[in-house]
């Protein structure tokens, strides 16, 4: 997964570094492990070796990483209703998954009826 952020806004920087360090060496769930690399927003669309991208707050990548058919993961629910992301989660005060319809569909991304009764969709 590509951490995408804008090294000039230190809260994009911020958020990155501590997505960075949380995943740290990979985060294993099951036969998943997820690794991160950093992927400065101006370099998203010649990033290479992700299945996924998770956009750092304020930053706006939608369009490239549509163009590579990248799902789009922010912690800001603004993100996914204004489109720029697939989906958000947010964990405070209560979890909450939001998937944009149209920017899923524009990566080709499918949920399965399970996982979809888990989300609001916008």
């Amino acid at each position: 997964m590509g951490v995408v952020f804008d090294p000039s806004k230190p809260a994009s920087v911020a958020e990155k570094n501590a997505v960075m360090a949380a995943i740290g060496g990979g985060m294993s769930a099951g036969a998943v492990t997820l690794t991160a690399k950093p992927v400065e927003a101006s370099a998203v669309s010649g990033v290479s070796g992700v299945a996924a991208l998770y956009v750092t707050t304020g930053v706006n990548v939608g369009a490239a990483a549509k163009a590579k058919k990248l799902i789009t993961i922010g912690s800001d629910v603004s993100c996914a209703t204004s489109g720029a992301c697939v989906m958000s989660v947010s964990a405070d005060p209560k979890v909450e998954i939001v998937v944009n319809r149209a920017a899923a569909a524009a990566v080709g991304a499918v949920f399965k009826a399970a996982f979809r009764m888990m989300i609001r969709e916008v």
